[in-house]
């Protein structure tokens, strides 16, 4: 949709503000940082270009890269497996100690173990900072799915850490 210029949101600003919470997130779906970082770009680009108006930017911009992502994945086949371990931070994992990189790499096994839809939501909270009422936005859910899914997910990690002896 494409209405006058003072009503179009800052998609330059957004891109300064959320682009490493995009990038994690666009990582998270397709596994790979070029895919990543090219989809952000694209997005950005068609946003600027096509004039997008939304009254709730941040999680259309989300929701704009996760259905590009997700459009990626699927025509690569991607495993689906790497939702959870590509979002790893390697400059953290790479500056962290061995002890803390082998409990973040177990952390995301365990997050290997829910479905998918508890895995996005929290991977969305916990890495890109979303409310939860933005990740349902970004995601076309109604926020109390999202806030059921994302206790749901925290739920089952801390069971699955206990049977496992990881805290999480």
């Amino acid at each position: 949709m494409t209405i006058a210029a003072a009503s179009r949101p800052d998609w330059r600003a957004i891109w300064r503000q959320h682009r490493d919470g995009l990038i994690a997130y666009a990582l998270a779906v397709t596994g790979n940082s070029h895919d990543a970082e090219d989809i952000l770009q694209a997005v950005f680009v068609r946003l600027i270009e096509r004039a997008v108006v939304s009254d709730q930017p941040v999680a259309y911009a989300f929701r704009a890269v996760r259905n590009a992502a997700v459009d990626i994945h699927r025509a690569s086949e991607r495993d689906r497996r790497l939702l959870a371990r590509a979002t790893l931070d390697t400059d953290a994992l790479n500056a962290a100690s061995a002890s803390d990189s082998d409990r973040t790499n177990r952390i995301f096994e365990l997050l290997d173990h829910l479905p998918d839809a508890q895995r996005e939501v929290i991977l969305l909270r916990t890495r890109s900072g979303l409310t939860l009422a933005q990740i349902g936005t970004a995601l076309d859910r109604p926020e109390g799915t999202v806030t059921a899914q994302y206790s749901r997910g925290l739920s089952r990690l801390r069971e699955l850490a206990a049977e496992t002896r990881v805290t999480t």
